[in-house]
């Protein structure tokens, strides 16, 4: 081992806060197979401030990506031998890597973003509610939901072909819809009621990328590209968050504690079925109607709850076929990036859980 790294937890190796300031910003480290007994003594890692542990590159990401609890390390029948204290955030630029005993962990680097394709030119203005234009966009002419969007059902058509549509349940997941063959689209909740904070019209959660996508299509508008959510979050550039350049605690639906350990407490496994548990998005200091928090606004875009509130599906993915979705959610939005510069990769277009919302474009 180099001399410059030292030697903590039995075996564990970190590395100096000297030595990582001389690192790129843009590497992701992994510890797999971490020993049991790191931190005789206790239940919980505390062996030093910037230790990282995980076994698996889907166990970082899930715990960067989403603001989860460190992850646990097992012993060898499988039970619970502690828990990391504190989680390596991505970029690297405040905490060290963690390093094995018998050598350096793998790396995890992102994947390359593919943009979708082109869209066909569209009319100069939509007729839809609740959207306003990205400015000087290089992409074109292309307008953007103010607020996340919900989701309407189709409940049924009379014989003169009226169709009679229900709001869905923002805390209800839409495969039961997508099983029955039942349709589906977005709808800016300022087309439901013009005061919809008073009436608690609640945005689509529990949503994956591609049920985000087909909600927009039937809505005659599409999902937003990365491009277009970062002009119209940022500014164009000119701003790190919807409201400046420097962040106020407060003013976006963040940092609330995760209703997961609410909920589950320590038995909590962050599971497919916990993660997607309807009760989730209605306990206190989660899930709020798009616009509540009024200083979480784009001036410049008029847009609402672009950092917070809902992490939101965009239409790109990775070359390695994940969906990619931005803003952060009302437990975390700093862990991946700051304000507008939040993006998780880690999740399969089909997925979804009690974080994850959309808004949509129109134009091109």
């Amino acid at each position: 081992m180099d001399a410059s790294r030292k030697y903590d937890c039995k075996g564990v190796v970190v590395i100096p806060m000297l030595l990582l300031l001389m690192l790129s910003g843009e590497v992701h480290a992994i510890c797999v197979k971490v020993k049991p007994g790191l931190c005789p003594g206790s239940a919980s890692c505390m062996c030093t401030l910037f230790l990282h542990c995980a076994t698996t590159s889907s166990q970082l990401e899930r715990n960067s990506s989403n603001g989860f609890p460190p992850p646990r390390y097992e012993n060898d029948d499988g039970t619970c031998a502690g828990q990391c204290r504190h989680v390596i955030r991505s970029g690297c630029t405040n905490e060290a890597f963690c390093y094995q005993e018998l050598g350096e962990c793998p790396q995890w680097t992102p994947a390359p973003i593919i943009p979708p394709p082109t869209s066909t030119p569209s009319p100069v203005r939509p007729s839809f509610v609740g959207m306003v234009r990205i400015p000087n966009i290089e992409e074109g002419n292309v307008w953007i939901d103010q607020f996340e969007a919900s989701v309407q059902m189709l409940l049924a058509k009379d014989e003169s072909n009226t169709s009679t549509w229900a709001l869905h349940p923002f805390n209800i997941p839409l495969d039961a819809l997508d099983a029955n063959g039942t349709r589906y689209r977005a709808v800016s909740p300022l087309s439901i009621n013009s005061s919809y904070i008073a009436d608690h019209v609640m945005p689509q959660a529990y949503i994956s990328q591609e049920q985000a996508s087909n909600a927009c299509l039937a809505a005659n508008k599409r999902l937003c590209t990365l491009a277009e959510y970062m002009a119209a979050c940022s500014s164009n550039g000119s701003m790190l968050f919807p409201y400046g350049e420097q962040h106020i605690p407060g003013a976006c639906n963040e940092g609330h504690p995760n209703p997961i350990i609410t909920v589950y407490g320590d038995n909590a496994t962050f599971n497919f079925t916990e993660m997607n548990n309807p009760i989730l998005d209605t306990l206190p200091d989660t899930l709020v109607p798009s616009g509540t928090y009024l200083q979480c606004t784009n001036n410049v875009t008029n847009t609402f709850d672009m950092s917070g509130n809902l992490d939101e599906w965009v239409a790109d993915r990775t070359s390695e076929g994940h969906g990619i979705f931005k803003g952060g959610y009302f437990v975390d939005a700093t862990i991946n990036g700051p304000g507008c510069t939040y993006m998780t990769v880690a999740h399969a277009p089909t997925y979804h859980d009690y974080s994850l919302g959309f808004r949509c474009c129109f134009g091109s």
